[in-house]
């Protein structure tokens, strides 16, 4: 194996390190976001267990972005609770710092560097 080869492959491990870690930190946000909403839609132990699994599963099945934001937006509505595009997103932004915090935390000292 060349060095070339060597730097292509640890090139590709960091990626998909990488790629994997956004998607556990997106699949975290969002369960911590069902749990939020849950709360604000007066769901609570199992109930809001199931909604929370859903969102993620949603965030899973349909991608991320505006299609999270659409179906938070559409059980709020359902509820008659009002919550601004501006709240919602200062609330998705402080649980993805949250989440990532929560993964680095779970790794510990070794994987931080």
């Amino acid at each position: 194996m060349t060095t070339l080869d060597s730097r292509e492959q640890a090139i590709e491990a960091a990626f998909q390190h990488d790629e994997d870690m956004a998607f556990r930190i997106r699949t975290r946000r969002n369960r911590l976001l069902g749990f939020w909403i849950a709360e604000l839609i007066g769901l609570a132990g199992a109930a809001a267990d199931a909604y929370a699994a859903d969102l993620v599963a949603a965030g899973v099945e349909q991608g991320e972005g505006s299609a999270i934001i659409r179906e938070v937006r559409r059980e709020l509505g359902a509820h008659g609770v009002r919550l601004s595009a501006h709240r919602l997103a200062r609330k998705m932004d402080a649980l993805e710092q949250m989440a990532r915090q929560q993964l680095a935390d779970k790794a510990g000292p070794a994987a931080k560097g």
